[in-house]
């Protein structure tokens, strides 16, 4: 499965592209994080496979919760898509 391409998802989709990838980082020997970014906005995810969950960081959640502990989220594939 390509990860570099570019891609138009239903969120159905999207969901089990996330499932795929989970499939793949499961087998990987090493994290890859996933950075998506555009001019004015820049989120960063990774799949743990010790917790089953997608890593989540918002970079807008620094401004919103700037006493929050822990700015990240642990998500499953149908919460992050």
């Amino acid at each position: 499965m390509l990860v570099w391409k570019l891609h138009a998802f239903t969120q159905s989709e999207l969901t089990d592209y996330f499932k795929d990838l989970e499939k793949i980082m499961d087998e990987a020997q090493v994290v890859a994080p996933i950075l998506l970014s555009s001019s004015n906005h820049a989120v960063c995810f990774y799949y743990d496979k010790n917790i089953r969950k997608w890593v989540y960081v918002d970079i807008n959640d620094f401004a919103r919760f700037p006493n929050l502990m822990s700015y990240t989220r642990e998500l499953d594939s149908k919460l992050i898509s």
